[in-house]
């Protein structure tokens, strides 16, 4: 029995300067929205299959594997993000129910769809809106392809040619 993916087509509640964006096209195998907001930054997998948690450790075995590949998909989206905003980027799995927030391993949070908005309003605030809109932009970004990322060769004369630019404007 493997997790099913619900479409995000129905409508969400977006409380207390929540702003829910579909995921990044590079991560809506595994990923639905990301929420974010004065709490943070949200990676959500909606499942539509309700799961046990023991001990931490979500069963069946299936929907464990697939909180791995939830919380990998968040590593991957905190990495387009800003440093500073990297430590409040959290993986959220939403089920059907009345579940409460429970953490479980590998670093994921389940909770119950009727309670994800009051899940949302108790994070409290660690994002200003400056951060918020700067996550927006980030989020909404094509991302590089890793063979488009410039070489360490590459910058160094970039930056070298700006400098002797920059000279010569102060000299001329």
């Amino acid at each position: 029995m493997s997790p099913s993916v619900e479409p995000v087509d129905h409508p969400v509640p977006q409380p207390f300067g929540w702003v829910l964006v579909d995921a990044p096209a590079h991560l809506r195998e595994v990923l639905d929205q990301v929420a974010v907001g004065p709490g943070g930054v949200l990676a959500i997998a909606r499942w539509t299959t309700r799961v046990g948690v023991r001990r931490g450790t979500v069963h069946p075995a299936s929907a464990s594997q697939a909180v791995d590949d939830v919380v990998l998909a968040t590593t991957r989206l905190a990495e387009a993000l800003q440093p500073a905003h990297r430590p409040v980027t959290a993986a959220l799995v939403v089920v059907p129910g009345d579940r409460r927030p429970t953490r479980v391993s590998p670093g994921a949070v389940v909770v119950g769809e009727q309670r994800f908005t009051a899940t949302l309003a108790g994070l409290g605030r660690h994002l200003g809106p400056d951060d918020a809109a700067d996550v927006r932009r980030r989020l909404a970004a094509p991302p590089l392809p890793e063979d488009d990322l410039p070489t360490v060769a590459t910058l160094t004369a970039l930056l070298q040619a700006d400098r002797e630019r920059n000279a010569r404007a102060h000299r001329g």
